[in-house]
């Protein structure tokens, strides 16, 4: 899967290395190729999109995981007003408010739990 858009990128970042991560990326796009959910057509984002940035933990509920917190606010509160939310890491961490990742397959528990996000792709972007 040839990746001709990408190779003037790299070099700004890789330099002489370029050709050789662009191979590397070429590999893995032919192998795992078959697992990857078909493109929607079109672009992802448009100047007309407007994203909701937070944090996982932001909006808090007694006995409720934050995650399923915030996705029930933005489902009563926020339609309409946001194209998608973008959260920010939620992964479990060591420091950094979150950006010193610990574990990037994982869900923080204290958040809530990787289903969570499953349910959102459903019906958010």
């Amino acid at each position: 899967m040839p990746t001709p858009n990408l190779l003037p990128l790299l070099q700004d970042l890789y330099a002489d290395q370029a050709a050789t991560v662009n191979q590397a990326i070429e590999q893995l796009l032919a192998r795992y190729a078959s697992q990857l959910p078909p493109l929607a057509p079109g672009p992802l984002f448009s100047e007309q999109d407007v994203l909701l940035i937070t944090y996982g933990g932001s909006l808090r509920q007694a006995d409720t995981p934050p995650l399923q917190t915030l996705h029930q606010f933005a489902r009563e509160h926020l339609q309409g007003v946001f194209s998608g939310i973008h959260v920010l890491p939620f992964y479990p961490y060591s420091s950094d408010d979150g950006f010193s990742v610990i574990d990037y397959y994982a869900v923080d528990p204290a958040l809530g739990i990787g289903r969570m996000f499953k349910r959102w792709g459903r019906t958010s972007r």
